[in-house]
C-alpha cells in the first residue's frame, strides 16, 4: 500500500501548489518503497532524492529531516487505511456496527498479504527496537491505529465497558501488527493462509463482542 499525500496535506498550508503536492506525493511514495525495502538503517535522504530525480536540498525543503519524513510517510500510509475504511462504510449504508466492523478487519487482512504492507509494519517494529528516535513516531502511529478499532467495537456489547474496550482495541492493534510477520515470513507453515484468516476472524469477533 503506496502511502497517500492527503492526510498529510489536511494539515498543510492550502497555498500548497498541484505540482508541489505532486512532487511530495512522489517523495512520500519513494520513500516508502525504500523503507520497505531497506529498513531504517539503509535509507537515507540522498537515497530517496535520487530516487524522485531531484536534490538532496529540494527533499530538505519539504522533509528537513530522515526521522521526519519517515514519521510523515508512516501516519501518511495509515492515513490512507483510514480512508480507504471510510470508503468501505461509505459503500454500505445499510450495515450494522458489527458488519462494518467486520468488513474492515477484513480490509486489514487483504491489505496484510501485500508484501509491501506486511513489510512496513515489519519495518517500522525494527526500527522503533534499535532507534530511540523512532519510538515516538511508532507511539504516535499505534495510537491512531487504537483509535480507529476501538471507535469500531465500542459499544457492540453493553456489557463491555469503554475502559475494557480501549485495552481490547490495544489487543486488536497487536493481533494485527503481529499478523504481518506471519504473511512477511518465507517459512513454511502447517497451516493455510485461509486458516490464519479464518482464526484472525474469530479472535477480533470474540475480542469485540464477548464479554
Amino acid at each position: 500500500m503506496k502511502p497517500s499525500l492527503e492526510p498529510a496535506l489536511q494539515e498543510k498550508p492550502s497555498t500548497t501548489t498541484e505540482r508541489g503536492r505532486a512532487r511530495a506525493q512522489a517523495i512520500l511514495q519513494a520513500a516508502y518503497a525504500l523503507f520497505v525495502a531497506q529498513g531504517y538503517a539503509g535509507f537515507s535522504m540522498r537515497s530517496v532524492a535520487a530516487r524522485v530525480g531531484i536534490s538532496l536540498s529540494n527533499l530538505q525543503h519539504y522533509y528537513p529531516s530522515k526521522d521526519s519524513l519517515i514519521e510523515e510517510m508512516l501516519l501518511s500510509a495509515y492515513g490512507d487505511y483510514q480512508h480507504r475504511i471510510d470508503q468501505l462504510f461509505e459503500a454500505m449504508p445499510q450495515a450494522t456496527p458489527l458488519q462494518r466492523f467486520e468488513a474492515a478487519m477484513d480490509l486489514f487482512l487483504a491489505a496484510l498479504k501485500n508484501p509491501q504492507a506486511a513489510g512496513s509494519i515489519t519495518q517500522t517494529w525494527v526500527m522503533a527496537l534499535q532507534h530511540p528516535a523512532a519510538v515516538k513516531t511508532v507511539a504516535k502511529l499505534q495510537a491512531r491505529e487504537r483509535k480507529t478499532i476501538f471507535k469500531l467495537i465500542r459499544g457492540l456489547s453493553p456489557q463491555i465497558s469503554d475502559d475494557e474496550y480501549q485495552v481490547r482495541a490495544a489487543l486488536i492493534v497487536a493481533q494485527i501488527e503481529g499478523l504481518a510477520l506471519q504473511f512477511a515470513g518465507r517459512d513454511r507453515r502447517p497451516f493455510t493462509s485461509a486458516q490464519l484468516d479464518a482464526a484472525a476472524r474469530a479472535s477480533f469477533l470474540r475480542l469485540a463482542t464477548q464479554p
